[in-house]
């Protein structure tokens, strides 16, 4: 049976992680959780408010122990927007360009299911500041199009690149509800918050070619609050690079229209955290993204660290790229080719 992945999707709340066993006629299939925790992974270069998205749902899947939101998350997902506004700035203060954006959005439903009339609310908030600084000495080698952005470089100043920065903090906050006939039957509250810091170390412009390489650090934190038939539980998640391991990428565009080449993520790595219970690592070793955003080469390394009832346990995924195919190994078995390879990082053009 085919496996199809995409690295920026979260859908199907799944149970714990199983190391899932395959005979060796069967081609390999990642389970959903595996799959989100490649996601994981895939986020580690994208904005703020996706940042922010993933622990959100990340920390719920990790939660989960059972199916029993699956019709919850399906609700939501028919629920109609009901109100919502985006304002985007983008202004030149003291020779550093600062974006900003601030976004909300409320969905609600009221319907009547075989099961009784269900009522759904989702409210939702977020907003970011970026700050890009020349490096010290130098020009500002980025502009932005409109008082709104898009932020675009500026190829006759790319010598003025290394040594800049783009600094940036967002915050989000977002609650879900569901009631059955009048009755309340779950309630789902998150807040978070981060930052994330890019160091330009070197750019050049060659035979039509911008080169840029840079490192990104973040750390991004989140707290979840459930409460379900009358039962509350809160959970603290986080979601950072290690200090010293931070993602070093080269992203290579072509320098008349922009379009992406290629984006390496040489190295780096980054911990998912869920209390002290549950640790995830995700190391990067070489993966390439090309110009379709999908995977040619290099390895991604995940590592589930879960303490429970004073006893701990170790899941180890390890997935290679190579010649348009993936390798799939587990827990240090034999790696296992892939029939089908649709794995994606869905905004690494932007």
């Amino acid at each position: 049976m085919k496996k199809h992945l995409a690295l920026l999707l979260l859908a199907t709340p799944i149970t714990a992680l199983v190391a899932c066993g395959t005979s060796q006629s069967e081609q390999p299939r990642l389970s959903n959780q595996e799959s989100s925790l490649l996601n994981a992974g895939a986020l580690a270069d994208e904005s703020e408010e996706l940042v922010a998205d993933q622990v959100e749902e990340l920390s719920e899947i990790l939660e989960l122990e059972d199916n029993s939101s699956a019709g919850l998350s399906t609700a939501f997902a028919l629920a109609r927007e009901k109100d919502s506004s985006l304002e985007k700035s983008c202004r030149l203060v003291d020779g550093k360009i600062i974006l900003s954006r601030d976004k909300t959005k409320s969905k609600d439903l009221d319907k009547s299911t075989r099961k009784g009339r269900v009522e759904i609310a989702l409210a939702r908030e977020s907003s970011f500041e970026r700050i890009y600084s020349p490096a010290e000495g130098k020009e500002l080698a980025i502009a932005s199009k409109t008082d709104k952005g898009p932020i675009s470089f500026l190829n006759e100043k790319v010598s003025d690149l290394p040594g800049s920065k783009a600094e940036s903090k967002h915050s989000r906050k977002s609650e879900r509800s569901l009631k059955l006939d009048g009755v309340p039957q779950k309630s789902r509250k998150s807040e978070s918050e981060g930052s994330r810091a890019v160091v330009f170390s070197a750019a050049s412009l060659k035979e039509g070619l911008l080169t840029m390489s840079k490192s990104v650090s973040f750390n991004s934190t989140s707290t979840v609050t459930k409460e379900e038939k009358g039962v509350s539980s809160l959970s603290k998640n986080e979601r950072k690079t290690l200090e010293e391991s931070p993602l070093k990428i080269e992203v290579v565009r072509n320098s008349e229209t922009g379009k992406l080449v290629h984006k390496l993520i040489q190295s780096g790595q980054v911990q998912v955290s869920r209390g002290e219970s549950s640790k995830i690592d995700i190391v990067y070793e070489q993966v390439k993204f090309v110009a379709d955003c999908k995977p040619v080469s290099g390895q991604l390394l995940i590592t589930k660290n879960k303490q429970e009832a004073g006893e701990s346990s170790v899941r180890v995924l390890k997935i290679r790229f190579a010649d348009g195919e993936a390798m799939v190994s587990r827990d240090g078995g034999p790696e296992k080719k892939m029939e089908s390879l649709n794995i994606r990082l869905e905004t690494c053009r932007s």
